[in-house]
């Protein structure tokens, strides 16, 4: 028999049942930096900015999203940017300020003699008339040739012109262990050089979004048969129908280098000016495997848009996902519950055995048992019918597979934390509803480093979606809530010229 019952489906099912009923935290804003007064407005209106992401993010689904790899894959890696797309969010019109250059300060004498520091313009200066001098009007000082100013020129706005701007949302994806490529050896995200997520995507995507790379992606080869790229379609494919759809697609990276990444380059004039250009480090993107199409770079530092979690604390980049020791547990289930089957199937009727001068064995296999038939037999002189056969003992399943049946719950309650008191049933031997609340606040104890680093992991993230919300969105965002009668009612953020940063707790 190949037949398998999927446990650590059942204990991923208890573990995100457990973590939803804690409900979705939130988050505090402050500034990033606290002597800023832009930075200050910016974390008075990063509350409103959240309440208004919570009507278009599923804050919900992006938790279990990150307990789900930190299930399987004991990594997550959140990718926070924001994407304009009129075709999804529509189109604003707003107004501009028209500028233009004017002189608001014609040239001129500007005094620095303590107390007086008038600007005189050209022209309107005094001079001695014995000495021919130059002379302030004001304090009666002379003026020299390091007094003079050129006219001051700025822009000036002259009125406002209607523009129409792409509306765009702040998106979160998050990536496990088979799309997120970091450096094995470092502990988290700040002593990582690099890293690379990872995609298979399909050419008409990328075209899309780079058009002027057209022919170069159109000409590249779909097949990319690298043990990651496979494992990524198979993981996507439903059940054993192998890669479905795998010619159609190329491999996508998107690559975060560190400053000193540049080192490694060997040309010092080539490094130099990496640097020069990069200062903050580098994002860049490519398609395909082994002959990659360059599509754009542009300066970005890894924390500004990702987040990297993990449930469990350890040496090195991949540390244990929650359902690794159900692994074990799994495979040898696997082999247990094929073996109870055969044994239920063979040992239930024992091997016989007959004497063939008293029964054809063929003639035996070929009668199927029914009530009310007769089977003739000539027994030989001197024989016994109980003598002209017999049964081999058998045991119907072994008892260690019995036991070992009887412990695979036990085993992922010690490993997993999957206590019975998570499974959504009656605790027998608690009478009331507090003492099976209690008992359940209990049993989530179990769960509190994970769940303290999914809080951690989610209020980083709405820290960046403040952020990208704060740089990239026009002046005034209307929303719409539910308020406590049920009603909808309008809020307005208002955003200032100057925009700040804020930190998410």
């Amino acid at each position: 028999y190949k037949y398998h019952i999927n446990y650590i489906q059942a204990w991923w099912q208890i573990l995100q049942g457990a973590i939803q009923t804690v409900g979705v935290p939130g988050s505090t804003f402050r500034p990033q930096n606290s002597n800023q007064m832009q930075d200050q407005e910016a974390a008075q209106v990063g509350k409103e900015i959240i309440d208004y992401q919570r009507t278009v993010v599923d804050f919900r689904d992006l938790m279990l999203g990150i307990y789900r790899f930190f299930a399987t894959d004991g990594i997550c890696l959140g990718y926070t940017r924001y994407v304009t797309d009129p075709v999804k969010y529509g189109v604003s019109v707003v107004k501009r300020d028209i500028k233009e250059p004017q002189v608001t300060r014609e040239a001129g004498y500007q005094c620095f003699q303590p107390g007086c520091g008038a600007m005189t313009p050209s022209g309107q200066t005094m001079r001695d008339e014995m000495t021919g001098t130059i002379m302030c009007p004001h304090c009666e000082q002379p003026l020299h040739a390091e007094n003079f100013m050129e006219p001051q020129i700025e822009d000036v706005v002259v009125g406002q012109e209607e523009e129409k701007v792409d509306n765009g949302r702040e998106i979160t994806d998050l990536y496990g262990a088979l799309e997120t490529f970091l450096p094995w050896w470092a502990n988290d995200l700040d002593h990582s050089q690099y890293c690379k997520i990872e995609t298979e995507v399909t050419k008409e995507e990328v075209i899309a979004t780079f058009k002027e790379k057209e022919v170069a992606v159109l000409n590249q080869e779909s097949g990319d048969w690298r043990t990651a790229s496979q494992a990524r379609k198979y993981a996507r494919s439903p059940m054993n129908a192998g890669v479905v759809g795998g010619d159609d697609f190329i491999t996508y990276s998107r690559w975060w280098f560190r400053p000193q990444c540049f080192y490694g380059i060997l040309d010092k004039t080539k490094r130099d000016k990496l640097i020069q250009k990069f200062p903050k480090g580098i994002f860049f993107q490519l398609t395909g495997g082994d002959a990659p199409v360059f599509l754009d770079a542009h300066e970005e530092t890894m924390e500004a848009r990702l987040t990297l979690m993990r449930p469990l604390k350890g040496d090195g980049m991949y540390t244990p996902s929650l359902l690794q020791n159900g692994v074990p547990i799994q495979l040898s289930a696997n082999d247990a519950w094929n073996m109870a089957l055969e044994g239920m199937l063979f040992a239930g009727f024992a091997q016989g055995l007959i004497d063939s001068d008293v029964f054809k064995g063929q003639g035996i296999a070929d009668t199927r048992v029914q009530p009310g038939t007769w089977k003739e037999i000539k027994l030989p002189a001197g024989k016994k019918l109980s003598e002209s056969w017999g049964q081999m003992q058998s045991q119907d399943v072994s008892q260690s597979v019995q036991n070992f049946l009887g412990m695979i719950q036990p085993m992922a309650e010690i490993l997993l934390g999957t206590e019975r008191v998570l499974q959504g049933g009656p605790i027998t031997n608690v009478r009331t509803a507090s003492g099976q609340a209690q008992a359940r606040s209990q049993a989530l104890q179990r769960q509190a480093p994970a769940y303290a680093a999914v809080k951690t992991g989610l209020a980083k993230i709405q820290e960046k979606m403040v952020n990208e919300f704060l740089q990239n969105r026009t002046a005034e965002t209307y929303f719409e809530v539910v308020t406590d009668s049920g009603d909808f009612a309008q809020r307005k953020i208002q955003l200032n010229p100057e925009r700040g940063r804020v930190v998410a707790y």
